[in-house]
This record gives structure tokens, sequence and C-alpha cells, in this order.
């Protein structure tokens, strides 16, 4: 009996998830996997269509995620509802879990020191919640990759 290429792709995408069918699963939606495993709250039978219901999606948006990337956006919601930093998702930078389970996005934000940036604080304290956290991932990943300042090049 002679088996066609198509029908043993169409039969092993049964057993198989799509990462391992279809090619290597973007870096992002591996974090973001690794990570919901790490919470427990991810069902490792269905694992695409446990994550989509976890962050209220549609299981085609995980599909794509894992192709594609994970969106800010939907990284900002795993934060949210699993606890998972948005940081570690998207850059890949620890730690993995943000400290006591979900971050929270509510209250004021506590500054240390003087604020170091030529925007007024003001003008910061206006933006939703949202545009401060991502806010926050970009200088994060910015400081991560970041060369050592003067001082610290003098110090050596």
């Amino acid at each position: 009996m002679f088996i066609s290429e198509s029908t043993l792709r169409v039969s092993t995408a049964r057993l198989l998830p799509p990462q391992c069918v279809m090619g290597k699963i973007n870096d992002k939606a591996d974090r973001l996997y690794q990570a919901a495993r790490a919470t427990g709250r991810l069902d490792s039978a269905m694992e695409q269509s446990s994550l989509a219901r976890l962050l209220n999606v549609a299981p085609q948006n995980v599909n794509n995620w894992e192709s594609r990337g994970v969106s800010k956006d939907a990284a900002i919601e795993a934060q949210r509802v699993l606890g998972i930093s948005a940081t570690w998702v998207l850059y890949g930078i620890e730690p993995m879990m943000v400290r006591d389970g979900a971050a929270s996005t509510t209250g004021p934000l506590q500054v240390e020191g003087s604020w170091p940036f030529s925007v007024p604080f003001d003008a910061y304290e206006t933006l939703e919640d949202t545009k401060k956290h991502e806010l926050d991932l970009i200088v994060k990943a910015f400081i991560a990759g970041a060369t050592p300042t003067k001082s610290q090049n003098h110090a050596a």
C-alpha cells in the first residue's frame, strides 16, 4: 500500500502539536508556553486550546503566536491573568514570573529619587495603565541591552 506524503502529514498532525509538524515554534510563544506550564494551570493534553481559554482568546490566535510571535498586548494580558512576566515573554529577560502572582496595574506608581526623564512625570501619569506597562517593558529591555556608562568603564 502506498502512503503519500500529504496523507502522512495529515495523520501525524492529528497526533502532534502544531509546532512539531509545521516547524520550530516562535521564541516568544515558546517562552509563553514554558511560563504557562510553570503556573500549573495549563492542560498538558491540550496546551494550545488551554492557553487560549486562560487568556480569553481564540485558539487561532495562539496558533498565530506560535508562528509569528506573541503580541505586546497578549504578553501583558498573560502577565495580568497568569502572573507571567511580559518582559520574559517578549524579550527573554528574567524573571519568568512577576512576584505575588498576577501583576497589578492599579494604584499609584512609586518613584524613588527624582524623575530621570525629560518628559514631566505628570505627562506619564496621564497614560493608560497598558501604555505605562508597555513603556516599562521598553525601558527594561533598553537597560538590559545598554552599554556600561562612563563611570562603570573607569571603575574597571
